[in-house]
């Protein structure tokens, strides 16, 4: 089956509209429309950036459930802050339309928020050209 999409009452409860899951959604085909020649070069490794992020960002929400808030790293409240931002900026779209390139520039403004080291998932050159954070030559 091609094309899995979960809704998720969670989301339609915080106002995420439309209310889908990323997370256990399921695209066989998405490797194929992405990437050099068809998107932007570096599409695959942002998705996989953005998927990782917002994984952790709920897995720390389960967390915080057993450990309190003041149990939760510094790195962790970002996370938390990484996660509201991903799903009321870049999930919630509504009826609107967003371009690839909008779409885009909405991932960065919520990954913008996480510690540089937490990207790992991205070239070191893009998280330089599209985050603002100084190459790793030139220092922090």
């Amino acid at each position: 089956t091609e094309g899995q999409i979960v809704l998720d009452r969670r989301l339609r409860e915080r106002g995420v509209y439309p209310p889908i899951d990323v997370l256990p959604c399921l695209s066989r085909l998405m490797n194929k429309g992405i990437g050099r020649g068809k998107t932007f070069p570096e599409h695959r490794a942002l998705a996989d950036q953005m998927y990782a992020s917002y994984a952790r960002a709920r897995e720390v929400e389960r967390m915080r459930l057993i450990v309190g808030d003041d149990g939760l790293s510094p790195v962790e409240r970002i996370y938390l802050e990484f996660g509201s931002l991903f799903e009321k900026r870049f999930l919630a779209q509504g009826q609107a339309r967003r371009s690839l390139a909008e779409s885009e520039k909405v991932a960065w403004e919520c990954l913008k928020i996480l510690p540089r080291e937490e990207l790992f998932k991205l070239p070191e050159v893009y998280v330089v050209e599209n985050a603002g954070y100084p190459s790793s030559e030139e220092g922090p």
